[in-house]
Formats: C-alpha cells, sequence, structure tokens
C-alpha cells in the first residue's frame, strides 16, 4: 500500500471515498448500508475505502481519514438507491 505523502494530493478526500462507496461490489460499497444501519462501525468502513484505494494513513493521519470518510458516508448521493436512512427517506 501506498503511504499517504502528506501532501494534499495524496489525502484521502470526500469524493474518493463517497466514488469508493459506489463502486459496484467494493467493500465500502457492502459495508456502507451496515455502517448506516448501525451493524458496523467507522472504522471497518474507512479500512474498506482505504484498503480500496490502496492508501494506508500513519496515525497521525487515521483522525482525518475517518472523518472524512464519515462524511461520504453521510451524504445520501452516495447510499444505495434502496437506502431507508432518515436522510433518505
Amino acid at each position: 500500500m501506498e503511504p499517504f505523502a502528506g501532501t494534499a494530493a495524496g489525502r484521502l478526500s470526500v469524493e474518493d471515498a463517497g466514488a469508493e462507496m459506489k463502486r459496484p461490489h467494493s467493500g465500502a460499497r457492502l459495508n456502507l448500508p451496515l455502517y448506516l444501519k448501525g451493524e458496523t462501525n467507522l472504522e471497518i468502513l474507512a479500512r474498506s475505502v482505504l484498503v480500496a484505494l490502496g492508501k494506508a494513513p500513519d496515525e497521525a493521519e487515521r483522525a482525518s481519514c475517518l472523518a472524512v470518510v464519515q462524511e461520504a458516508a453521510n451524504d445520501p448521493d452516495n447510499h444505495p438507491l434502496d437506502c431507508e436512512c432518515e436522510g433518505c427517506a
């Protein structure tokens, strides 16, 4: 896996995380509905996004990655079509 470069280009973006959540058969897409239902945690969802993108954040960058993934997960545009969460209902 590629370590984060510490530059804007090397950091995880909300758009990249959201795109991974929309990609068919990706781990992030499979984990997102579980996260929205409270059946898995943010750490697992974030890990699935990062693994798919080949990124390995260090401890200092981990919190910002979690925040980015959480923001993408909370955006109804990234939710599955059959989502029944408050934002989609």
